[in-house]
């Protein structure tokens, strides 16, 4: 799929050129693992590659960490995409489904970008691992946690 404008609106288009989102986003970013934000009547939020939007809870936001707008579905090595999606609810990040339902308590300071089902997030200054479930894998007791990779996790300093 590629991006498309008409009358200053963004949609998408398939490789014949026919549109299969139909342009009415102003801010449209490249899809990863499936789903891509957008902007629309100067609210973000997701829609999927059929174009269908996902619900936002009701008290959370779409913020984007890091500075980068997508690409925080990451695919496994196996290809599968996981269905969890960055919010923020009171300063503090979570994660939702597709269906708009929270998935993982906003609670962290910072959002995790999960590898093979680990995620390093960080909580009251201290880093640790969570599962997709929001289970820890590692409690948060540390400087700094890497992205967990070819099952090896990198952690710095502890307290």
């Amino acid at each position: 799929m590629a991006r498309v404008m008409i009358n200053g609106l963004w949609g998408f288009i398939d490789t014949t050129g026919k549109i299969v989102i139909p342009a009415k986003y102003k801010t449209v970013h490249g899809f990863a693992g499936g789903i891509n934000e957008v902007a629309k009547d100067g609210d973000w939020g997701y829609i999927d590659n059929t174009g269908k939007e996902i619900p936002f809870p009701a008290d959370c936001s779409l913020e984007f960490p890091h500075n980068v707008p997508y690409g925080y579905v990451k695919p496994d090595q196996e290809g599968r995409n996981f269905e969890l999606l960055n919010i923020k609810r009171k300063g503090k990040w979570g994660y939702m489904n597709w269906s708009g339902q929270i998935a993982i308590d906003p609670q962290f300071d910072k959002p995790a970008d999960f590898y093979n089902g680990i995620g390093a997030v960080c909580l009251n200054g201290k880093s640790g691992y969570i599962n997709l479930q929001g289970n820890y894998i590692l409690e948060p007791k540390y400087k700094e946690t890497k992205k967990f990779n070819d099952n090896i996790g990198i952690v710095e300093g502890s307290s």
